[in-house]
């Protein structure tokens, strides 16, 4: 027998082995069963309240079927809990992840090492209090993780991810003849990414914490108190926001009453008492957004690391949720700078890179810097070989059709319609609102203004935004397609626009130029195409 004959037969003999021992691989941690209850008992507290209010006529038996229920309902969880847990098992093949799944209808997923683009760890409260871990998978897939392990022990999760990509990294190099390997350039050798021992390069301490809090303002507390009533008003009283049963609930009296009272007083403080009183409100207000976004920034920046090995950015950060994320220094596309003018004032930015793994809800956007000084935002995009170093003055504005087109109609059609409210109310007061349509002009002036481009020998730069400035950096060696878009008002003014495709872009808002002379369009499009391929 020959030997190809004879490897082509180890090769299969391997691949059953690997196959067998798929089929009676590693379980995740038994305490992943302890993990899902407690993650399950806040859906007790959504069944009971219909209960409650069911029979609070009736307490004690309202107690006992509460009681009841919850016990029933338990048991089931914990039996499908085992269950699911039971029939899910993953193994570690030579050159695949093995996942199986499933209890009525089995699913096996077999994932090979070279197709894995990344391999994240993420600890939520209470895996860290059980040293639980998550291990998600990124593939590249533009769908989130393609593959996730919740829960092992920390140290298990740590191990799966060298092995994954110790192994990833023999492949590639297994693949790679000697000759490309020797000409490879240096951001594409086949290397693992350590883990260990990376330099420090940023890191947020509470003042940072504080400062980013303050400039995030925020009132989506507001929004999920309004989702909440909106969704669960049907549990509650149908007298619970009437007016006679609030008031008389609080204060004794019945509405009229306490209305004229109410009136009373607002009249006897005067109008420089009544202007304090808004301006309280107006404060408390303020108040609460500052404190809504320092709470935000809070839970997500804690303990925010940024290490960097030669190899690839290492990301920590979290209070509740501790993620952990390697970016290797090769998969970086863009760096993408933010801030805004009162940001800019005091000196502060952001960078993100956008890069082919995903980082969870922020799609393929690795936040690297949330508050940082130009110079440090310059140095950490320059250790993924991004030069971000511009003048404003060197970028280009686009054509003032930009603003002028969509805006002017628009204002024109509001002032219209505003002047005739005016005069049908009979109400002069309402006059103010004619100052709507100067807003939106000066809104879509401004959004014009910071509308810039420029390209370099090895960049193209993108700057778009007033109150959230974004200037993307391009390498024009990531460059995937470039399409130039004209619609029929621009075609009747001469303009087009530019829409650049990035790897790991996104695709409902993808990096574009707008209304640029069509003659500099194409040309511009010629110029990025020939050194992209260079």
């Amino acid at each position: 027998m020959s030997d190809a004959a004879n490897a082509d037969m180890a090769s299969v003999d391997s691949e059953q082995k690997q196959s067998a021992a798929g089929a009676a691989g590693e379980r995740l941690h038994p305490l992943t069963l302890v993990l899902a209850m407690i993650a399950f008992l806040p859906r007790f507290a959504f069944a009971a309240i219909p209960i409650y209010f069911a029979m609070r006529d009736e307490m004690s038996r309202a107690i006992g079927f509460i009681g009841g229920f919850i016990i029933v309902s338990t048991l089931v969880a914990l039996f499908f809990t085992w269950l699911k847990w039971s029939r899910f098992t993953f193994s570690l093949g030579n050159s695949e992840i093995r996942i199986t799944s499933g209890v009525l209808s089995r699913n096996s997923r077999s994932i090979p090492y070279e197709r894995v683009q990344d391999v994240n760890i993420e600890q939520n409260l209470l895996a860290r209090i059980f040293g639980l871990a998550t291990v998600k998978l990124e593939t590249g897939s533009g769908g989130g993780s393609d593959g996730e392990l919740d829960s092992v022990l920390l140290e298990r999760a740590d191990a799966i991810r060298d092995t994954i990509r110790e192994r990833k990294a023999g492949q590639v190099a297994a693949e790679m003849p000697a000759s490309a390997a020797g000409e490879a350039e240096p951001d594409s050798a086949p290397t693992a990414v350590a883990e260990a021992d990376g330099e420090l390069i940023y890191a947020m301490d509470g003042k940072r914490l504080f400062i980013l809090g303050i400039f995030s303002f925020s009132l989506a507390i507001f929004a999920f108190l309004f989702a909440i009533f909106q969704n669960l008003d049907f549990l509650l009283p149908d007298d619970i926001i009437d007016a006679d049963t609030i008031v008389g609930t609080v204060t004794g009296e019945n509405v009229d009453s306490r209305v004229g009272a109410i009136q009373s007083q607002v009249g006897a403080i005067g109008r420089a008492g009544q202007i304090c009183v808004t301006l309280a409100g107006l404060a408390g207000l303020l108040l609460v957004g500052f404190l809504t976004g320092m709470v935000q920034v809070v839970l997500r920046e804690y303990g925010f690391r940024l290490e960097d090995n030669g190899k690839a950015f290492r990301r920590r950060r979290g209070l509740l949720t501790l993620t952990d994320v390697a970016m290797p220094l090769h998969r970086v596309q863009t760096a993408v700078t933010i801030t805004g003018p009162i940001r800019r004032r005091f000196g502060w930015h952001a960078l993100k890179f956008q890069s082919l793994a995903s980082d969870g809800d922020e799609g393929s956007d690795h936040v690297v810097a949330p508050l940082a000084t130009r110079d440090e935002v310059q140095s950490v995009a320059a250790r993924a070989g991004i030069d971000i170093q511009l003048e404003r003055n060197a970028l280009h504005p686009v054509s003032p059709t930009y603003w002028l087109v969509p805006f002017i109609p628009l204002a024109l059609l509001l002032t219209l319609g505003l002047s005739v409210l005016v005069f049908v109310s009979a109400r002069p007061i309402l006059g103010a609102l004619l100052l709507l349509p100067l807003l939106v002009l000066l809104f879509g002036w401004l959004r014009w203004r910071h509308h810039l481009y420029a390209s370099t020998d090895n960049y193209l730069h993108v700057h778009h935004g007033f109150w959230r400035q974004h200037h993307t950096v391009l390498p024009l060696k990531k460059i995937q397609s470039v399409d130039v878009s004209q619609n029929i008002v621009q075609r009747a003014f001469g303009k087009a626009s530019i829409t650049i495709g990035v790897a790991g872009g996104s695709t409902v808002f993808p990096l574009t130029v707008h209304a640029i002379d069509d003659d500099s369009a194409y040309a511009l499009r010629g110029y990025l195409l020939e050194r992209m391929t260079l």
